[in-house]
């Protein structure tokens, strides 16, 4: 299955998705997933391997701290929340915005 989104960061970058909740913790290999992202979200951003939102434009916090940082991210990716569970293994192509789930 392919989602399609805004490509707001660009890279590729294979990985497991983690759903963000506040305590968790992220790594390289963690592709962290949320309705949205806001300031204090800005660490675990910087540990993963690429950020999917489900709201949000190339405006919105997640793509211009990912742009920033140079870290991988697709926005405004319908149902992303909905389709995509924790340790699902994903390709996120910031170049083209879809999402590939393995």
């Amino acid at each position: 299955m392919i989602l399609k989104g805004i490509a707001a960061s660009k890279g590729l970058v294979e990985g497991k998705v983690k759903i963000y909740a506040v305590g968790k913790t992220y790594t390289n290999q963690d592709i962290l997933v949320a309705k949205s992202t806001s300031p204090e979200m800005c660490i675990e951003m910087l540990d993963a391997g690429a950020v999917i939102t489900e709201n949000g434009g190339m405006l919105s916090h997640a793509a211009i701290f990912c742009r920033e940082i140079k870290k991988t991210c697709v926005v405004g990716v319908k149902n992303a929340m909905g389709d995509l569970k924790d340790g699902d293994t994903v390709s996120v192509n910031g170049d083209t915005g879809e999402i590939e789930i393995k």
